[in-house]
C-alpha cells in the first residue's frame, strides 16, 4: 500500500492563496483553497523502503508545507500514515529546512509573519533541537525595516539602539523588520540569536573607517567628473555627498563624546 500514490500532499509550491490563522499560506483542517489535490506514495515500489513522506507537526502554518508533507484532509489519514510507518517531521526540522533557506521568496506580509512565529517559538525549538538556536544565527532570515535582502541576526541592531541608522548611514537597514517590534518577544528572541543591542567600540571604529573610505571616495568621483568636463553636475553630487559624509561624522563624534568613559 506504500506505493500506491493514493496519499494526498500539499502543493509542492505551498498554499499560498490562503490564510490560517491571520498568518497566510494555507487552509485550517478541513478548509480548502484554490490549489488542485496533488497525490503520491509514501515509499518507492520496494521491499522495505523508508517512506520518502513525512507528516507535519501540529499546527505547523501550511506555507512551510509542500509535496513532501501528508496532508490530513480526514482524521484517519495521519494515523494510517503512521501506521504504514510515516514519521511526524519535528517543528525545528520544518523551519530549519521550509523556511530559513527560503524565507527571501516569501511574500513581505507572510515572511513577517511565518519569522515572528518561528521567533515565537525560539524557546520551545531549542529545548527540541540543541543545534537550532545556532543555524538560526547563522542563517540570514531576518527581514529588514528598509525592505532589505534579509539579514543575519548579529548583523543587525535592537530599536532601542537609534544612533545606528545614522552612524552607519544605513537608515532602518540596521533595524529589524517593524512588524518585529510590537507583540510577543520576537526581539527578545533576535538578541538571543546576537540582535545587537548596543554599539560596541569596534562597530564605532568600523562606522568611522567606512566614514573615512566614504570621504576619499565623494572625493574622487567628483575630480573625475571634474576632468571629464562634468564640473557642475560632479560639484553638486560632490557637496550633497559632502554633506551626508560631514553629518555621519558629526553624529559619530557627538556619540563617542558622550559615551567616552564607557567605550
Amino acid at each position: 500500500m506504500r506505493a500506491l500514490p493514493v496519499f494526498e500532499t500539499y502543493p509542492a509550491d505551498g498554499a499560498a492563496d490562503c490564510v490560517v490563522d491571520g498568518v497566510d499560506g494555507g487552509p485550517a483542517d478541513g478548509a480548502t483553497c484554490g490549489a488542485f489535490a496533488a497525490f503520491a506514495a509514501l515509499a518507492p515500489p520496494c521491499e522495505g523502503a523508508t517512506p520518502v513522506l513525512r507528516l507535519p507537526p501540529p499546527g505547523a502554518p501550511p506555507a512551510l508545507l509542500g509535496a513532501s508533507h501528508v496532508r490530513c484532509s480526514l482524521s484517519c489519514d495521519g494515523p494510517l500514515a503512521r501506521l504504514l510507518g510515516v514519521q511526524t517531521l519535528s517543528r525545528s526540522a520544518l523551519y530549519r529546512g521550509a523556511l530559513l533557506p527560503r524565507v527571501h521568496a516569501l511574500p513581505a506580509a507572510q515572511r513577517d509573519a511565518l519569522v515572528g512565529a518561528m521567533l515565537a517559538e525560539l524557546s520551545a525549538l531549542a529545548r527540541e533541537d540543541n543545534g537550532f538556536v545556532a543555524e538560526a544565527a547563522d542563517a540570514r532570515f531576518v527581514p529588514t525595516a528598509d525592505g532589505g535582502p534579509p539579514r543575519q541576526p548579529r548583523e543587525l541592531y535592537h530599536p532601542d539602539v537609534a544612533e545606528a541608522a545614522e552612524l552607519f548611514g544605513q537608515g532602518e537597514g540596521c533595524y529589524p523588520a517593524r512588524a518585529l517590534w510590537h507583540g510577543g518577544d520576537a526581539l527578545g528572541a533576535l538578541v538571543r540569536l546576537g540582535l545587537r543591542t548596543a554599539l560596541s567600540a569596534d562597530a564605532v571604529l568600523d562606522a568611522a573607517r567606512a566614514l573615512d573610505a566614504l570621504a576619499a571616495q565623494s572625493l574622487e568621483h567628483a575630480d573625475g567628473g571634474s576632468a571629464r568636463g562634468n564640473g557642475a553636475s560632479a560639484l553638486d553630487a560632490g557637496e550633497v555627498a559632502a554633506a551626508s559624509v560631514r553629518a555621519r561624522a558629526l553624529a559619530l563624534v557627538a556619540y563617542v563624546d558622550a559615551r567616552a568613559r564607557s567605550l
